[in-house]
């Protein structure tokens, strides 16, 4: 059986209300419930964990479905406030993930 593509969302929030983050909340729970042909590699914020409501609504779905460890969607934070050497250690990491998993399939 082919594996499903895998995908990373890219998602702001709303750094003034401190929300946001439903659509990337909607998309992955449309994966977790196989409505969509799709796998979440991860989801990149470019705002601070602080700061906006997508890394709550994914910690709570990764709850909801019972991910744990290295099956749960990881939440990243790769903005113009991020260290450029760990932006791209995080960039860097993303991609060979991405890659390995592709080559597995």
């Amino acid at each position: 059986m082919a594996s499903q593509p895998r995908i990373a969302i890219l998602a702001s929030g709303d750094r003034e209300s401190g929300e946001g983050g439903s659509t990337a909340a909607q998309v992955v729970r449309d994966v977790l419930e196989q409505r969509v042909g799709l796998e979440i590699g991860v989801v990149i914020c470019n705002n601070a964990p602080d700061e906006v409501g997508v890394y709550r609504k994914i910690h709570d779905l990764n709850r909801e479905f019972g991910l744990t460890g290295d099956s749960a969607i990881d939440v990243v934070q790769i903005g113009p406030r991020t260290p450029p050497d760990r932006a791209r250690t995080t960039t860097t990491t993303i991609f060979n993930n991405m890659v390995e998993f592709a080559q597995a399939s």
